[in-house]
C-alpha cells in the first residue's frame, strides 16, 4: 500500500525509505512465545478480529494464535459460550471501543485464567503506524510476561 501511494503521489523514493524502515524495525523484533489470543474490537455485541484482517496478520507475525481465526467473517460477533470454548490465554482489548478497567474485570470473571490487556489498536491495525509498531510490540511482549 505504501509503495502504491508513493507511486500515485510521485514520492516513490520516500515510500521505499518508509518500507525499508518498517522492514528493518520488524526484523529486530523478537517474536512472542506462542500464546492463544482473543483480540476484541467491540463490546455489546462482542466483536473480535478474525481471519483476513491486518490485525490477524500481525498476531501471526508476532507468533500469537488468534483463537477466532476460523470463525467466518473478518470481525465476527461472538458470545460468551464461544469465548469460553476458545480458551484464550490472553484477551486483548483494543480501540475503537473505549475499553476500561471495568471491562477487564468483566472478562476476567468470564475467563478467570486469561490475562486481559488493553492494547493500542492503532499499532495493530493502522498501516501508517507500522514504523513505530515494532517498538510498541517489544514493550507489549515484556508487559505480558509481567501480568499476573
Amino acid at each position: 500500500m505504501i509503495e502504491q501511494i508513493g507511486w500515485i503521489t510521485n514520492t516513490s523514493n520516500k515510500a521505499n525509505q518508509i518500507i525499508n524502515q518498517i522492514n528493518n524495525n520488524f526484523q529486530t523484533l523478537e517474536t512472542f512465545r506462542q500464546h492463544k489470543v482473543a483480540y476484541f474490537i467491540w463490546r455489546q455485541p462482542y466483536m473480535v478480529a478474525g481471519n483476513g484482517t491486518f490485525i490477524n496478520h500481525l498476531l501471526e507475525k508476532l507468533n500469537l494464535i488468534n483463537v477466532f481465526k476460523e470463525i467466518e467473517g473478518r470481525y465476527p460477533e461472538i458470545n460468551i459460550a464461544q469465548l469460553k470454548q476458545a480458551h484464550p490465554e490472553y484477551i486483548f482489548l483494543s480501540k475503537p471501543y473505549p475499553f476500561k478497567t471495568k471491562h477487564i474485570d468483566e472478562l476476567k470473571a468470564i475467563i478467570p485464567n486469561a490475562k486481559v490487556v488493553l492494547v493500542d489498536g492503532e499499532l495493530f491495525s493502522w498501516f501508517s503506524k507500522m514504523v513505530e509498531a515494532p517498538s510498541y510490540f517489544k514493550t507489549l511482549r515484556t508487559m505480558l510476561t509481567l501480568i499476573k
